[in-house]
């Protein structure tokens, strides 16, 4: 995952973005802005400003995060400087979106192959554990001074195709990271608990955690968005008055969070 990430990543970089003078966030996008503005080395400037947050990933994150982060950026950083590629076409626009869906996924897979490509994301996170920010608020913050320079630098319309190109990027890298079967977590309060425990174990194969309360018991489980309109209508052949909240789960590993049996029966 981490080499096909950084072909992908170098794809968008070098077919898309850098013929258009567009950029993206973090560190590759302030390295693509001092290569573009003052007609320095891409590849060197990656590896430059990328070092010291190899070095704080080792010290704080452990040496073979480390390890992972500095073999995926020389391998894209050895794409960028040996391997030409032209230009993918002339619309700028055209470059921005696919240019973004091209280093997202880039970067989606290398952060499932337990590395990154960008040294921000090893910044944002050893700051979001320090902080009361998530991980997306804090590169947002870092990500809005680039953007303001590169409309001082490249100009507003550069940096609103760059904004494109980031949002693109970081949408796909979402969708990568999060594979299609996005978890969704469920709470459900309903006085026929126990018949809607053992009908999501039969019919959805998912394990069940019950909090006991003294008048009502609450079930709480892991589905997949596209399991979701099914759950809605069993709970409503089951117990039309129940009552459910469904929201969004970054990860989820162990017990029943796939259709397979992974751990015994549920709880």
């Amino acid at each position: 995952m981490i080499v096909v990430g950084a072909l992908s990543a170098f794809i968008g970089l070098r077919a898309f973005l850098i013929p258009h003078h567009l950029i993206d966030g973090g560190v590759t996008g302030v390295a693509m802005l001092l290569a573009s503005v003052f007609h320095l080395s891409l590849p060197l400037l990656l590896v430059i400003l990328n070092i010291p947050f190899i070095i704080l990933g080792v010290q704080r994150l452990g040496l073979r995060f480390g390890l992972r982060c500095g073999v995926s950026i020389l391998l894209f950083v050895s794409l960028l400087q040996l391997v030409p590629m032209d230009m993918v076409t002339p619309d700028r626009l055209l470059s921005a979106i696919f240019g973004g869906v091209f280093l997202g996924a880039g970067l989606g897979l290398v952060i499932r192959g337990g590395a990154v490509l960008d040294g921000t994301e090893i910044f944002a996170l050893i700051l979001e554990r320090q902080l009361p920010f998530s991980l997306g608020d804090v590169i947002l913050v870092l990500n809005i001074g680039i953007f303001l320079s590169a409309a001082l630098f490249l100009g507003v319309e550069a940096a609103l195709y760059s904004i494109l190109t980031y949002w693109s990027a970081s949408r796909f890298a979402d969708f990568i990271i999060s594979g299609i079967e996005e978890y969704n977590g469920l709470l459900i309060v309903s006085e026929k608990h126990e018949q809607i425990r053992q009908q999501i174990y039969e019919r959805f194969r998912r394990g069940v955690t019950v909090f006991r309360g003294q008048d009502i018991d609450i079930l709480f489980c892991v589905i997949t968005r596209f399991e979701l309109p099914l759950m809605r209508e069993m709970l409503g052949d089951i117990d039309d008055q129940a009552f459910f909240v469904s929201y969004r789960i970054d990860d989820a590993s162990g017990g029943l969070t796939q259709r397979r049996l992974v751990s015994g029966m549920p709880h």
